[in-house]
């Protein structure tokens, strides 16, 4: 035909081939994109994704052992994650948006960690090599009286009337057993056991806390300034910074060396998945 032959019609030709094959290819994907499929794997995946727990063969049993309502309330669950998931992809909320890069990479990450630790984990040799993480600290006993810088007046004062308590002290024996009715009511406690010094610079500021651990055993001492004012302290045990034996916390070690492992391994798969990329940089 020599119509055929026109270009103007060659070229309606080609646009009317162009509709078609448009209008038959892209609605199933249209449709497809509004289609929720869910099969038993779908489920038993977002089963482990919730429970931040990858064991197929587990929670293949759990959906087996689920009530016909439990079953409706997972499936409930999952239609719900996933349609508000895509009206987020619809309106490109995933583009651009910093948290939502990080919860991917902290996605990518997790997945990681889940990998299989294929060599044992030594358990000795992880303690020896870290056994300043298990490190008991120094505690101290010990009791103390407080002269307020409010309740006194002024720095001075608090001083003075801690200094003249310790003289009365200091000139006669001093009964554990009797209860002390001096100086003023501390914000805290009056007496303190088996406490680190990091526990003690909670209450009282470092300052305080560094001074106490200088101090002798067995009589009172002072007058020591803390945040709130001065006291006079009487120390009855220190007890020095140790290291506990691996079966006293042997439990803790296990886990521990387990996490380093798989650390370990899933920074040497991050470094794989590195060489899949060419990286350029132009500053």
């Amino acid at each position: 035909m020599l119509i055929l032959r026109e270009p103007l019609a060659q070229f309606f030709l080609l646009g009317l081939l162009l509709f078609f094959v448009y209008e038959t290819k892209s609605p199933p994907a249209e449709v497809d994109s509004k289609v929720i499929r869910i099969d038993r794997d779908v489920l038993i995946n977002h089963m482990q994704y919730r429970s931040k727990s990858f064991e197929y063969e587990k929670f293949s049993l759990m959906l087996d052992q689920l009530s016909p309502m439990q079953t409706e309330k997972l499936l409930e669950e999952f239609i719900r994650e996933e349609v508000l998931f895509r009206e987020a992809k619809s309106l490109n909320l995933n583009e651009k948006d910093y948290i939502i890069r990080q919860r991917l990479v902290q996605k990518v990450e997790y997945l990681l960690r889940a990998s299989e630790i294929k060599r044992p984990v030594n358990l000795e040799e992880f303690y020896a090599v870290n056994k300043d993480r298990y490190l008991t600290p120094r505690k101290i006993t010990f009791t103390h009286i407080f002269f307020g810088k409010k309740e006194r007046g002024s720095w001075s004062e608090s001083e003075r009337s801690a200094e003249n308590l310790l003289t009365d002290f200091l000139s006669k024996p001093w009964d554990k057993g009797t209860e002390i009715k001096s100086g003023d009511r501390f914000v805290f406690h009056k007496n303190y056991v088996d406490k680190s010094s990091e526990h003690v610079s909670s209450h009282f500021g470092k300052e305080f806390s560094d001074a106490l651990f200088d101090l002798g055993i067995g009589t009172w001492e002072g007058p020591i300034k803390s945040a709130y004012g001065h006291h006079i302290v009487y120390v009855s045990n220190i007890s020095e910074e140790g290291v506990k034996d691996l079966e006293e916390i042997y439990d803790q070690v296990e886990w521990d060396a387990k996490q380093a492992a798989i650390t370990e391994l899933t920074e040497t798969l991050i470094v794989d998945l590195k060489k899949k990329y060419k990286v350029v940089v132009d500053l």
